[in-house]
């Protein structure tokens, strides 16, 4: 799970950017999925959650050129 700081005018754009994403990551080996969400508390905050197999497979992808 990440926690971003944005602009809480811009934290919309930033969801809807990361729906319109290349998905590029979707055929990772071990990738489930992606989600993210505008907290209703705060608007300046994006949460992103990523699925994966195994931690392994995580950071497999996080030291790979991708």
């Amino acid at each position: 799970m990440s926690r971003l700081r944005v602009a809480a005018s811009e934290s919309g754009a930033l969801v809807d950017a990361f729906r319109r994403r290349a998905h590029l990551v979707d055929d990772a080996p071990g990738f489930i999925d992606l989600e993210v969400w505008r907290s209703d508390r705060d608007p300046s905050e994006v949460l992103m959650v990523s699925r994966w197999t195994d931690r392994a497979a995580f950071t497999a992808y996080m030291r790979s050129a991708e």
